[in-house]
């Protein structure tokens, strides 16, 4: 029951991303190249937090639940590191501040996407 609290928690999530991303096309909002390339590689990264997740879950295998929290420090370093990544863009005039308020609340949906999906392996790790 907890993994299914969790899954309904990432589908808040993407709506969330949804969410921000039709603002930022209404506002006709840019992010730079490099921003866009962060935003792929966290994109990536929490993917296949989830995919692992949703595996072991499927599979009540704990091998594979046991390789999630390799993969969330991987999406917690990311997160902390294109956040200063962007704002060290907004102080060069590189990226719009504007765009970087959406920039960062992505980036803290999909982490916490992928916390969700670690606790998903941690209750299958715990055999719940």
């Amino acid at each position: 029951m907890h993994s299914v609290g969790d899954i309904e928690r990432v589908g808040d999530h993407v709506n969330n991303i949804v969410e921000l991303l039709e603002r930022k096309n209404k506002e006709k909002l840019k992010f730079s190249r490099y921003a866009m390339k962060e935003l792929r590689a966290m994109f990536e990264s929490v993917e296949a937090v989830y995919d692992k997740a949703i595996t072991a879950l499927k599979n009540y295998n704990k091998s594979v639940a046991s390789e999630i929290g390799e993969l969330e420090m991987d999406v917690d370093k990311k997160e902390k590191e294109f956040e200063h990544n962007h704002i060290e863009r907004i102080k060069k005039n590189i990226c719009n501040p504007s765009s970087g308020i959406i920039f960062v609340d992505i980036l803290r949906n999909l982490e916490r996407i992928s916390d969700h999906a670690t606790n998903i392996g941690n209750a299958i790790i715990a055999g719940f």
